[in-house]
């Protein structure tokens, strides 16, 4: 526990003392250090433990006052990181590295408008997970607000000429602005250090 405390506090670049003082000042940041430090005694994931420091450090680093959003937000990111287990981390990075621009046509012109991923058959072995709780952990993260569950493309029937059983529909999935803050404070795979930067903007 008191290596996970040090990581926590280190990742934040707080003293101790810094960080009881931080928390005497506000009581939201006191609320935050509470919920970082508790999550960090129950988790083995070292890279949780330091993203829960920067979301304590953002916190800690915001404006005086309640007109500021930043602090509120950076304890929704902690809350939230504070709920995901390892497997769930992995399916984030995973769908960091995977994701298409998705193209709309309007007018005559073509823009971006966001960036979806898809869980299919292609993407088996990638993330050291059984692909049947892919579905599982990307609802989980639904529930959180990280992702937001597209329409599924219609399903397609396998065989010669199509007539074969119907195949399942492919399940798409995008990023919320909520979820681009947590990727950023998760900050990327360091087994992946080549992969692309998280995105900042739908």
């Amino acid at each position: 526990m008191r290596r996970r405390a040090a990581l926590l506090l280190d990742a934040a670049g707080l003293t101790p003392d810094a960080a009881l003082r931080a928390a005497a000042e506000d009581e939201r940041v006191d609320e935050l250090l509470v919920l970082t430090v508790e999550a960090a005694a129950t988790t083995a994931d070292d890279r949780k433990v330091a993203a829960l420091g920067r979301a304590l450090r953002t916190a800690i680093d915001a404006p005086a006052g309640d007109t500021d959003p930043t602090l509120d937000e950076a304890r929704l990111v902690a809350a939230t990181i504070a709920r995901l287990d390892t497997a769930h981390i992995r399916l984030v990075d995973l769908l960091v590295r995977s994701e298409q621009p998705r193209v709309e046509s309007h007018g005559g012109g073509s823009y971006t408008t966001r960036r979806d991923f898809h869980l299919s058959s292609q993407l088996k072995g990638t993330t050291g997970l059984p692909e049947r709780v892919w579905p599982v952990l990307a609802g989980d993260l639904v529930t959180l607000g990280v992702l937001l569950e597209e329409r599924a493309a219609p399903a397609s029937r396998s065989g010669v000429g199509g007539l074969g059983r119907p195949t399942d529909p492919l399940r798409s999935w995008a990023f919320t602005d909520f979820g681009r803050a947590v990727v950023r404070v998760l900050g990327t795979d360091p087994t992946h250090p080549a992969g692309p930067t998280p995105p900042t903007g739908s």
